[in-house]
């Protein structure tokens, strides 16, 4: 992760520390509003979940890694983004099998909206980047996360396979339907 630099591990595990004290532990009250749909739409215009049953559990893929879904993109601004993605990973960690790394979870990215909702996904912008460099520098074992993209038309994954080399965590391009 820091080129087995132990300094720069260790300057890593405080600044992780600092952010996470400061930030403190992330509420659902705090991000509700991001999970709601509005006024008359099936789905919320733009949301992170991680898929909990209800019953002390949550959806796990093959490898047993908690799911996250993106329903659509996350939306509001750079902080209250990093409070939906930090809610998310208190939540995994809460999941993680034993020997698990605490945020290593399969994401799915729902790139179509719902019926009525917003079209929210887009070229990641710079308050977007910031979740990036959140997962990097916060939540560096989340760097082992799986990410699927469902609706992409087949240029967009095309263009992501392209790119793929340039991104600075692990991208499994599919286009499901």
């Amino acid at each position: 992760m820091r080129n087995w630099d132990p300094s720069l591990a260790s300057a890593q595990i405080k600044e992780a520390l600092a952010w996470r004290s400061e930030t403190g532990t992330v509420t659902i009250d705090q991000i509700a509003p991001f999970l709601r749909a509005p006024p008359g739409k099936e789905g919320p215009d733009g949301c992170v979940v991680l898929l909990e049953d209800g019953r002390g559990g949550c959806a796990r893929d093959n490898m047993g890694r908690p799911v996250v879904v993106s329903i659509g993109m996350s939306h509001g601004s750079a902080s209250e983004m990093q409070a939906q993605m930090a809610y998310v990973m208190q939540r995994a960690k809460a999941y993680a099998l034993p020997g698990q790394c605490p945020h290593n979870t399969c994401t799915i990215i729902e790139v179509v909206p719902r019926d009525g909702a917003a079209t929210t996904f887009r070229f990641p912008d710079k308050d977007v980047r910031t979740l990036f460099d959140l997962q990097t520098n916060v939540f560096p074992s989340s760097l082992g996360t799986s990410t699927h993209f469902c609706g992409l038309p087949r240029a967009v994954t095309w263009a992501f396979r392209l790119c793929k080399v340039a991104l600075s965590f692990h991208v499994h391009i599919d286009s499901y339907s």
